[in-house]
């Protein structure tokens, strides 16, 4: 037993994944910790209580580690800028030797920490684009030539042998039946254009890609399902003595939005609004090219959008999540070289960890929310302030 969101539950979903997707992005050493540490950890508690309360277990690991890395920050912030300022109360830091030398320490750690977390989404983010074929990998027909046709039936079957998925068996079988059709009549000069058959092809491995998401994303378990029928029965035994009993119905939709948000991280708020909008009519329409002679390129077209929409923006995750920690290993070997004293070798590294820290973090913040490779200044403003003045 599967279970889908209603429209009515798309709506609400959409509605509470909007506003709880949020771009971290890991905390470096600096001054600037003394004063944005503080807020970020402030931010992290909040979003640690919302995503706890939601049973979005995926967010609320992402708020700890928010939080930790905010303490840490904080912690390294306050040592750090004495150091900094050490020819200014060199009398008071002459007694604090010890604590100054636990600052590469903390800041080893800190470092460490957002080199984890990126690691991780990295990880994430690779696995998702994994899954899905773009538009690019579906063989092309270049001419009609005998030799390209077996060449282009060859691909194409050992594409969709390489899909083993039970719920796309119907979709592959008439795809493969569709192949050897075609290769029954290559010598057949009155055969139906050989291009619908690339059109078809490429219907199909979108169609895939569709049916995955919404596995995955927008479709519950089987043993989250178990778990609504166990509630339902509880329920109707009057156990929880509630008036409404929408009590699993709240529960189904907690668990569908959870399972959204996590769709949404992979590539961000407004392509999930585009793809809950046209996935059911899209995946109609590529079921029904498979089973048509004539392949409607505007229907195939607009799925075939939505899809690369998917791969680029996971593209992009990629790409910037790598930036970040090339960054972050940028500022860690910074610190192992802020011991030597060989003229502009500390500082250079400082500068050039420094450089990469801040173009991450404007490529995570401000261009990884954002359609195509736009960097949108809104998203450079911190969360807690966009949602304090409904900026989101």
């Amino acid at each position: 037993m599967t279970l889908m969101l209603t429209n009515l539950e798309n709506e609400f979903q959409i509605d509470r994944v909007t506003h709880s997707i949020e771009n971290t992005h890991p905390s470096t050493p600096g001054i600037g910790n003394l004063i944005f540490a503080p807020l970020n950890i402030i931010w992290g508690v909040y979003q640690a209580f919302i995503y706890s309360a939601e049973r979005d277990y995926e967010g609320l690991k992402q708020a700890i580690f928010k939080l930790i890395s905010g303490v840490t920050a904080l912690i390294h912030s306050v040592p750090y800028t004495m150091s900094v300022v050490n020819d200014y109360v060199h009398t008071f830091l002459s007694s604090t030797t010890t604590l100054l030398t636990t600052i590469p320490i903390i800041g080893y750690v800190l470092c460490g920490l957002g080199f984890i977390q990126e690691s991780i989404e990295l990880i994430k983010q690779v696995l998702f684009s994994s899954k899905l074929y773009s538009s690019s990998q579906s063989p092309r027909i270049i001419s009609d030539t005998k030799d390209e046709l077996i060449q282009f039936i060859n691909i194409s079957k050992e594409i969709l042998e390489k899909i083993d998925q039970d719920f796309f068996k119907e979709s592959k079988d008439k795809l493969l039946k569709s192949l050897t059709d075609l290769e029954n009549n290559l010598n057949n000069p009155n055969y139906t254009d050989a291009h619908q058959f690339e059109g078809k092809i490429k219907a199909g491995l979108m169609l895939y890609n569709f049916q995955i998401i919404d596995r995955e994303y927008f479709k519950l378990s089987e043993t989250n399902a178990a778990q609504l029928r166990n509630l339902a029965e509880l329920e109707t035994s009057g156990i929880f003595h509630q008036p409404d009993h929408n009590f699993v119905q709240a529960k189904t939709i907690s668990m569908l939005a959870n399972k959204a948000k996590k769709f949404a991280r992979r590539v961000q708020p407004w392509l999930l609004k585009e793809y809950v909008d046209n996935a059911s009519q899209l995946q109609a329409q590529l079921s029904n090219i498979l089973g048509q002679d004539e392949v409607n390129l505007a229907e195939l077209e607009k799925a075939t959008q939505i899809i690369d929409k998917i791969n680029a923006q996971s593209r992009k995750a990629v790409i910037i999540h790598i930036v970040a920690l090339t960054a972050l290993s940028i500022t860690i070997a910074s610190l192992a070289v802020s011991l030597i004293t060989v003229p502009f070798v500390p500082a250079g590294f400082a500068i050039a960890a420094g450089v990469f820290s801040v173009v991450a973090w404007m490529l995570k913040s401000g261009m990884l929310p954002s359609q195509g490779y736009q960097l949108n200044i809104k998203y450079l403003i911190p969360g807690w302030i966009r949602e304090l003045f409904g900026m989101n």
